[in-house]
């Protein structure tokens, strides 16, 4: 029950996050991928393997090493709300880091794409008020965008 609410909000930031990304673009390539019948679409379990052997997951960045270390055996899908195609869902650690984390992978414009979606609960709250960080991140580690939780509500915003 309590990797379903975290596996929901996971997937809210990263179509928040999608969304975010794609708002940078310009508006006429957006609003013609929008028209695409194939803007996102589902990412086959080939496609999602050969993605995480290309990104392998670990890089050096600032004299920081950041090791994500991934479980694609327990590889799994969930619908996109408002749409017929499904989101990959692979469990990950980031090594040296308790934190709950899977890399959420799907085809943008016939592109595979993933990121990293890790969250950190305080201590002594419930399931149904999530307080807490999530962060969003590319799988070497970069920070794409995060939010502060407290008791189910954002309250702050990391840029």
């Amino acid at each position: 029950m309590k990797s379903n609410k975290l596996l929901k909000f996971g997937l809210v930031l990263f179509g928040l996050s999608l969304m975010l990304w794609n708002c940078e673009k310009e508006e006429n390539q957006l609003n013609s991928s929008i028209n695409n019948s194939n803007f996102i679409s589902t990412a086959a379990i080939n496609e999602v393997q050969q993605f995480l052997d290309d990104t392998n997951g670990s890089s050096k960045r600032a004299s920081n090493n950041f090791n994500l270390i991934t479980d694609f055996d327990k590889l799994s899908y969930a619908k996109i709300e408002n749409s017929n195609e499904l989101l990959a869902i692979v469990p990950a650690n980031i090594e040296g880091k308790k934190m709950y984390s899977r890399i959420l992978i799907t085809k943008v414009n016939n592109s595979v794409r993933g990121v990293l979606f890790s969250m950190t609960q305080n201590y002594g709250n419930s399931e149904s008020n999530f307080t807490g960080k999530a962060y969003i991140s590319d799988l070497q580690g970069n920070f794409i965008n995060g939010l502060v939780y407290e008791n189910g509500i954002p309250v702050k915003n990391y840029n």
